[in-house]
């Protein structure tokens, strides 16, 4: 069986993107060949790719004619765009989910004993976090502040406590986090 992993960039202040329509470029002076070196081979490792219909539609605009070191994998692996109005995504490999959140990630780790990854859609990861979904998260820190913007985590009633797996500095300056949720 699959684990939900969500894999997501944060600048230092912690800060997702400065707003919904933000281009990411405040990540790329710190993006290197050996933070690619990780990412790539990342991306190959999720038996699925899993995200919200904006970021779905945003992303099947760019993959599809992309040739970065990344585009094959985000064309081939099979990819679920959650969304209740969408009835498709002219993008290879991709699947509308429309039923209940929670039950659809459950199934998607019933069919895969590779990681169910989110790696983007802030509103999307914040649903999955208030559900209590996420097996893992995977936080790459990048040693920027952008001052305001959309926070990694949602507001929470309570604190959540998390065990440190792994960390992994790359040569750019971004650090790799691992955790995992105490249960």
């Amino acid at each position: 069986m699959g684990k939900l992993v969500v894999q997501m960039q944060v600048s230092i202040d912690s800060y997702v993107a400065r707003s919904r329509d933000e281009d990411f470029s405040w990540i790329l002076p710190t993006l290197d060949s050996d933070y690619e070196r990780w990412g790539v081979p990342a991306m190959w490792a999720a038996g699925f790719q899993v995200m919200g219909a904006e970021t779905g539609k945003g992303l099947a605009e760019h993959w599809p004619t992309s040739t970065g070191p990344y585009a094959p994998a985000m064309n081939e692996v099979p990819k679920v765009v959650f969304s209740r109005s969408l009835e498709s995504l002219d993008w290879q490999n991709t699947s509308i989910a429309k039923g209940d959140l929670a039950e659809e990630i459950a199934k998607l780790k019933a069919e895969t004993d590779k990681e169910v990854l989110v790696h983007c859609g802030v509103r999307f990861v914040h649903s999955l976090i208030r559900l209590g979904l996420p097996e893992e998260y995977h936080i790459v820190t990048h040693p920027v502040a952008i001052g305001s913007g959309l926070p990694f985590f949602p507001e929470m009633a309570e604190p959540r406590f998390f065990d440190l797996v792994e960390t992994r500095p790359f040569k750019g300056g971004a650090v790799l986090h691992v955790y995992r949720p105490r249960r």
